[in-house]
């Protein structure tokens, strides 16, 4: 394949920043980061959440006021702050090799989507372990409580669920795999608040997320008609319904996977980046040490890097989520 070179003339320094705001933008397609987290400016070192307790259930008015107010229940979100950048030799303008270069700053630009990722899949590898102050359980725990409510479970084996009990676990087939997403989905509607109303009446819209190893199979459930149940074939329901999933490389799991409800004003994360000084959108800030610094002439380089504050955390909605472990 021929790659056409662009000419040296095109690679100014607003050429470069140009570049890099239009991969910008393209990065920023919707994705699961913004189906599973909420995203929030921030102007300090960290922010506070408030764990907002649901509105009490309506009740008859001669029974008086029925009024709560926000629990006192706070999580803190720490920025940490983050770097990358790239220097572009002056021999590759002097050879005419600018449309590399141009490449090169379209992926300095998509760097800063995928560190989203990152951060968020870091999250939610946690998710097992860490603990919530809305009930004092990991965020997802097989006892979580909502007032007199108990042993909610939202981390789930063939215990709770026996659509998880499969023939292979390590490779469950299309029709096995089907009906533990909708028994997965169905599983929601038992989540009770604390007035024990129920925190889903119909979920409609779910995202699932699975490890590489289940790709295969996820691909194929939401992409055919019929489903291979391993005596012959059954209607597929799923690409019907409110589903959509994707595949994580970075999850450390073994024969798991998760289901999030994505209908509803709750998520089971949030995003958040400080504004710096010369920051645009989602909080990047563009430094370009161009041709014409002194740099460039000392040196026979030009530098671009990207600067970020951010972070990621989970929310308290513990709710918004199912971990499933498959077994044989």
């Amino acid at each position: 394949m021929t790659i056409a070179r662009a000419g040296k003339n095109r690679l100014t320094d607003r050429n470069l920043r140009g570049e890099f705001y239009e991969r910008f933008e393209m990065a920023q397609e919707p994705s699961w980061i913004d189906a599973l987290s909420f995203y929030a400016d921030s102007d300090s070192d960290g922010e506070e959440y408030a764990d907002l307790d649901r509105p009490p259930t309506l009740k008859p008015k001669q029974s008086g006021d029925n009024l709560s107010s926000p629990s006192e229940r706070t999580w803190i979100v720490e920025n940490d702050e983050f770097t990358t950048g790239i220097k572009i030799l002056k021999k590759y303008l002097r050879r005419d090799k600018t449309a590399l270069i141009q490449r090169y700053m379209s992926m300095l630009a998509l760097r800063s989507q995928t560190h989203w990722r990152k951060l968020l899949s870091d999250t939610i590898n946690a998710m097992k372990t860490t603990v919530i102050s809305r009930d004092n359980k990991a965020f997802f725990a097989a006892d979580h409580y909502e007032g007199t409510q108990i042993n909610q479970a939202n981390l789930v084996t063939a215990s709770e669920l026996s659509e998880l009990t499969v023939a292979d676990a390590a490779n469950p087939t299309e029709s096995e795999f089907a009906d533990i997403l909708l028994a997965m989905a169905n599983h929601f509607t038992t989540f009770k608040d604390a007035d024990g109303e129920p925190f889903y009446e119909d979920p409609q819209k779910f995202h699932l997320m699975v490890p590489v190893k289940y790709g295969k199979v996820a691909t194929t459930v939401f992409g055919k008609k019929l489903l291979n149940s391993g005596n012959g074939s059954e209607d597929n329901i799923i690409p019907d319904l409110g589903f959509s999933f994707s595949r994580n490389a970075r999850l450390s799991w073994g024969n798991e996977l998760a289901l999030f409800v994505t209908d509803t004003e709750n998520k089971p994360m949030v995003r958040q980046s400080e504004q710096l000084e010369d920051s645009g959108e989602d909080g990047i800030e563009l430094i370009l040490i161009g041709l014409d610094s002194e740099h460039a002439k000392l040196h026979d380089e030009i530098i671009a890097k990207i600067n970020a504050s951010r972070n990621t955390g989970m929310t308290h909605s513990w709710h918004t989520g199912i971990h499933a472990t498959l077994s044989t």
